[in-house]
Protein backbone atom coordinates (compact mmCIF):
# COMPACT_ATOMS: atom_id res chain seq x y z
CA UNK A 1 0.00 0.00 0.00
CA UNK A 2 1.19 3.30 -1.37
CA UNK A 3 -0.11 5.03 1.50
CA UNK A 4 2.20 2.76 4.33
CA UNK A 5 5.51 3.53 2.89
CA UNK A 6 7.86 5.49 5.19
CA UNK A 7 8.89 8.27 2.37
CA UNK A 8 12.10 9.17 4.37
CA UNK A 9 13.43 5.55 4.10
CA UNK A 10 13.44 6.01 -0.65
CA UNK A 11 16.97 5.66 -1.03
CA UNK A 12 17.46 7.55 -4.37
CA UNK A 13 19.77 10.73 -4.75
CA UNK A 14 17.68 13.70 -4.11
CA UNK A 15 20.07 16.14 -5.11
CA UNK A 16 20.17 14.54 -9.01
CA UNK A 17 16.19 14.65 -8.68
CA UNK A 18 16.22 18.08 -7.30
CA UNK A 19 18.91 19.12 -10.25
CA UNK A 20 16.35 17.01 -12.83
CA UNK A 21 13.48 18.87 -11.57
CA UNK A 22 15.51 22.58 -11.54
CA UNK A 23 16.39 22.19 -15.40
CA UNK A 24 13.16 21.11 -16.45
CA UNK A 25 11.59 24.14 -14.60
CA UNK A 26 14.31 26.75 -15.86
CA UNK A 27 13.44 25.62 -19.33
CA UNK A 28 9.61 25.90 -18.39
CA UNK A 29 10.38 29.41 -17.06
CA UNK A 30 12.30 30.77 -19.73
CA UNK A 31 10.20 29.61 -22.74
CA UNK A 32 6.82 30.76 -20.69
CA UNK A 33 6.30 34.29 -21.33
CA UNK A 34 2.36 33.65 -20.20
CA UNK A 35 0.21 31.25 -18.66
CA UNK A 36 1.33 28.66 -16.22
CA UNK A 37 4.31 26.21 -14.80
CA UNK A 38 2.77 23.43 -13.17
CA UNK A 39 5.05 20.87 -11.56
CA UNK A 40 3.88 17.93 -10.00
CA UNK A 41 5.33 14.40 -8.57
CA UNK A 42 3.72 11.68 -7.08
CA UNK A 43 4.33 7.89 -6.85
CA UNK A 44 3.36 5.80 -9.93
CA UNK A 45 3.85 2.65 -8.52
CA UNK A 46 5.01 0.06 -5.68
CA UNK A 47 6.32 -3.48 -6.00
CA UNK A 48 8.02 -5.23 -2.96
CA UNK A 49 10.57 -2.43 -2.37
CA UNK A 50 10.77 -1.03 -5.81
CA UNK A 51 8.86 2.39 -5.74
CA UNK A 52 8.44 4.40 -9.47
CA UNK A 53 8.07 8.03 -8.48
CA UNK A 54 6.58 9.98 -11.57
CA UNK A 55 7.06 13.80 -11.93
CA UNK A 56 6.38 16.27 -14.76
CA UNK A 57 6.84 19.93 -15.22
CA UNK A 58 4.16 21.27 -17.86
CA UNK A 59 3.60 24.65 -19.28
CA UNK A 60 1.68 27.06 -21.34
CA UNK A 61 5.15 28.41 -23.32
CA UNK A 62 6.22 27.88 -26.98
CA UNK A 63 5.98 24.66 -27.94
CA UNK A 64 8.40 22.11 -29.54
CA UNK A 65 7.17 20.38 -33.08
CA UNK A 66 7.47 16.97 -33.16
CA UNK A 67 10.48 16.55 -35.72
CA UNK A 68 12.58 18.62 -33.61
CA UNK A 69 12.20 17.02 -30.59
CA UNK A 70 14.62 14.75 -30.42
CA UNK A 71 17.08 17.57 -31.58
CA UNK A 72 16.58 18.68 -27.77
CA UNK A 73 18.71 16.04 -25.93
CA UNK A 74 22.20 16.61 -27.31
CA UNK A 75 24.75 18.79 -25.60
CA UNK A 76 25.03 22.39 -26.62
CA UNK A 77 22.15 21.87 -28.76
CA UNK A 78 18.75 23.95 -29.01
CA UNK A 79 15.77 23.72 -31.38
CA UNK A 80 17.25 26.26 -33.74
CA UNK A 81 19.74 29.34 -33.84
CA UNK A 82 16.33 31.85 -33.54
CA UNK A 83 15.95 30.51 -30.53
CA UNK A 84 19.14 30.46 -28.74
CA UNK A 85 19.16 34.52 -29.51
CA UNK A 86 16.31 34.76 -27.78
CA UNK A 87 15.99 32.76 -25.12
CA UNK A 88 19.77 32.31 -24.32
CA UNK A 89 21.07 29.25 -22.69
CA UNK A 90 23.59 27.08 -23.24
CA UNK A 91 21.61 23.84 -24.67
CA UNK A 92 23.08 21.63 -21.83
CA UNK A 93 19.79 21.61 -19.42
CA UNK A 94 18.10 18.76 -20.82
CA UNK A 95 20.92 17.18 -22.37
CA UNK A 96 22.40 16.58 -18.38
CA UNK A 97 18.32 15.10 -17.49
CA UNK A 98 18.36 12.49 -20.31
CA UNK A 99 22.27 11.50 -18.94
CA UNK A 100 21.15 11.31 -15.45
CA UNK A 101 17.78 9.23 -16.05
CA UNK A 102 19.36 6.88 -18.43
CA UNK A 103 22.17 6.61 -15.34
CA UNK A 104 19.38 5.86 -12.64
CA UNK A 105 17.52 3.70 -15.43
CA UNK A 106 14.77 5.82 -15.41
CA UNK A 107 12.48 7.62 -18.47
CA UNK A 108 12.04 11.09 -19.85
CA UNK A 109 9.28 11.66 -21.92
CA UNK A 110 8.06 15.06 -24.01
CA UNK A 111 4.77 15.96 -24.96
CA UNK A 112 4.60 19.44 -27.07
CA UNK A 113 3.01 21.74 -30.04
CA UNK A 114 4.18 24.14 -30.64
CA UNK A 115 2.03 27.49 -29.22
CA UNK A 116 0.37 25.32 -26.96
CA UNK A 117 3.32 24.82 -24.65
CA UNK A 118 5.44 20.84 -23.04
CA UNK A 119 5.01 18.31 -20.63
CA UNK A 120 8.59 16.89 -19.68
CA UNK A 121 7.76 14.25 -17.74
CA UNK A 122 10.55 11.88 -15.43
CA UNK A 123 10.04 8.25 -14.57
CA UNK A 124 12.31 7.63 -11.73
CA UNK A 125 12.30 4.31 -9.96
CA UNK A 126 13.86 3.43 -6.37
CA UNK A 127 14.47 1.00 -3.40
CA UNK A 128 12.90 1.47 0.21
CA UNK A 129 15.29 0.20 2.56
Amino acid sequence: DVSQVNYSMVRGDPGRIRQILTNLVSNAIKFTEQGEIVISIRVESQYDNDLILYGSVSDTGIGIAAEKQSDLFGVFTQVDASTTRKFGGTGLGLSIVKHIMARHNGRLLIESDPGNGSVFSVIFPNRIN
